[in-house]
């Protein structure tokens, strides 16, 4: 697709190649996605060993991001700021 000039030897790869800072982020990044979903499974087993039961606990970790993206939207309808009073109201 891409030609270099001749004699230049240089070649244009359409693979990444991560070195440096940016190989880390890649490692780090992926590690961290890891750790979250094993921390919701953890979460997940025991609030099903609080309730006993299996539906409770996906019905409470579906319903909380939920309601906490219904008050984010709310605050900014309404115009006001995410201060100490909006959040203790």
């Amino acid at each position: 697709m891409w030609k270099s000039r001749p004699g230049s030897g240089c070649r244009w790869k359409r693979a990444s190649v991560y070195k440096g800072m940016a190989e880390e982020l890649k490692e780090s990044a992926s590690a961290i996605l890891v750790t979250f979903a094993l921390a919701l499974v953890i979460v997940f087993l025991v609030l099903a060993a609080q309730f006993e039961s299996w539906i409770h606990p996906l019905i409470i970790m579906l319903t909380v991001p939920l309601a906490l993206a219904g008050a984010v939207i709310a605050i900014s309808v309404t115009g006001d700021s995410l201060n100490i009073s909006a959040r203790s109201a």
